[in-house]
């Protein structure tokens, strides 16, 4: 039991952590733009990191390690971009739901007031 209570309490902090997350994520939706381009330069900086391996390698400095990284970075910018695309779509969502529940509220006082139910 008193397992099952830690985990509920961990389960919580998660799902506060997320919270926060999202929150923070959708800040972001308006610089959607800019880090799309910032996906777009990691990727031409991944490419030419790839034809630049001899010369770093020439100056003792380790390619795979640099290729490693510059890869590491493009895919994380992949998945932050990702998010916030689906964030975007979500909060259109959200809001398009909002607006048919205010235009339904609307029109069922409107059906109200027509029945002299009001």
């Amino acid at each position: 039991m008193k397992k099952d209570i830690e985990e509920k309490e961990r389960i919580m902090i998660l799902a506060e952590k997320i919270k926060l997350l999202f929150g923070f994520c959708v800040d972001l939706i308006p610089d959607k733009d800019l880090l799309k381009r910032t996906l777009e330069l990691s990727e031409d900086r991944h490419s030419r990191g790839l034809g630049m391996a001899v010369i770093f390698e020439a100056f003792g400095q380790d390619w795979e390690a640099i290729e490693n990284e510059t890869k590491i970075k493009k895919e994380r910018a992949k998945a932050l971009y990702n998010l916030i695309e689906c964030l975007d779509e979500t909060e259109k969502t959200r809001l398009e739901f909002s607006e048919k529940q205010k235009d339904k509220q609307v029109g069922l006082s409107q059906l109200k007031q027509a029945l002299g139910m009001f």
